[in-house]
């Protein structure tokens, strides 16, 4: 099973404030104009002599030049904020930055690279892995360096929870025709405005023990994903845990599972088209559940969503996609009262494994 934690993120402010960086004239003096903020520069070609304004009426985007200042060093630069009454008497807020002349300052550098560096750390602490592309035998014919972020959660006794970010984005859920069941369609677009989090490996047999005090695996092993777990058991599992740690945890949407299995991909599998039993544990290759984190990774930095165990979402069963939803969320309306499972497992054939297969079951079971 995985967990999704919704992403908090930044607020619609700073986008607005990229925005307005991106489109920043040194030359002439303008008015930025957006949905809700109103941003107006004053500033000249000689920075020596004259300050950059930034003032709005919006105090949330103030922290976020804030922050810019902040993280700015150069001896060459001087920024300070201040808080008034404009001609209307409403508060607006001024941020500003004084230019020494130097060749290539501007204030796009000065500020949106601090910006950036800060959402990045928003998003935890960043890790490297490798990402394999295999060939129609499946066999790798690419491999290439990746970059995630994760947040972690101390369940005690050493054993802790990794939940990596996954950014927001569009894709084609289900299958194309000529490919899986009739249930893996109509094949649609779902687009996540925001991004959420997703375990990094399907959840083990510690972080289980950890949380439930009990352990219903047939494979032992610590690092082994749980087994013989119900449905009920899952959603049972999150609302410990969220207890546990005061954060609110969850199983993912039906589209969450694909889209953060696909990471970009459109192939069959994240791999390709093909996946062996040097990529993925399936068809009984093994002949039982392995560690997690024993086969390469998707480019979302997620491992073993192909085959393993399967992996239990939030959505009840319905049959197709027709009036699925389109902004990624649970299917709660209509169904039967199984449950969706997506991922294959050890003991199942590589049709099986599919990013776009899904299967049902009872709660219960």
């Amino acid at each position: 099973m995985n967990n999704a934690l919704p992403d908090p993120g930044h607020n619609n402010p700073q986008s607005q404030l990229n925005d307005f960086l991106q489109s920043l004239d040194t030359d002439t003096p303008q008015t930025v104009q957006h949905s809700d903020l109103n941003l107006t520069p004053n500033h000249l070609p000689d920075y020596s002599q004259q300050p950059n304004f930034i003032q709005t009426n919006q105090p949330d985007i103030v922290p976020y030049f804030s922050q810019a200042a902040r993280a700015d060093s150069h001896q060459n630069h001087d920024w300070h904020q201040r808080s008034g009454l404009d001609s209307d008497h409403q508060q607006v807020w001024t941020v500003n930055s004084s230019y020494a002349t130097v060749p290539g300052c501007d204030i796009q550098a000065a500020a949106a690279e601090p910006l950036r560096r800060e959402e990045e750390v928003s998003k935890g602490k960043e890790f490297i892995f490798e990402i394999i592309t295999a060939d129609q035998q499946g066999k790798p014919s690419s491999k290439q360096s990746g970059k995630a972020y994760q947040k972690d959660d101390d369940l005690g006794n050493g054993v802790k929870l990794e939940m990596v970010h996954i950014p927001a984005g569009s894709f084609m859920m289900g299958s194309p025709s000529g490919e899986g069941n009739d249930n893996e369609r109509p094949q649609h677009q779902v687009t996540f405005a925001q991004p959420f989090y997703l375990g990094k490996y399907a959840i083990t047999q510690e972080q289980w023990q950890a949380v439930m005090g009990n352990n219903p695996s047939h494979f032992k092993g610590g690092k082994r994903p749980v087994e013989k777990v119900s449905w009920n058991d899952a959603v049972g599992f999150c609302q410990k845990l969220s207890e546990k740690t005061g954060k609110t945890y969850r199983l993912p949407s039906e589209a969450e599972w694909e889209y953060a299995c696909r990471a970009g991909t459109t192939t069959a599998f994240h791999f390709g088209e093909t996946i062996t039993p040097d990529l993925v544990n399936f068809e009984s290759s093994i002949g039982q559940t392995t560690d997690v984190g024993k086969y390469p990774p998707n480019a979302f930095g997620l491992y073993d969503m192909h085959g393993n165990v399967w992996e239990w979402c939030a959505d009840p069963w319905h049959g197709n996609y027709n009036d699925a939803p389109s902004d990624g969320s649970s299917w709660t309306t209509g169904g039967s009262d199984n449950r969706v499972r997506r991922g294959g497992s050890w003991s199942y054939d590589a049709v099986d494994c599919r990013a776009a297969t899904a299967t049902t079951t009872m709660r219960a079971s």
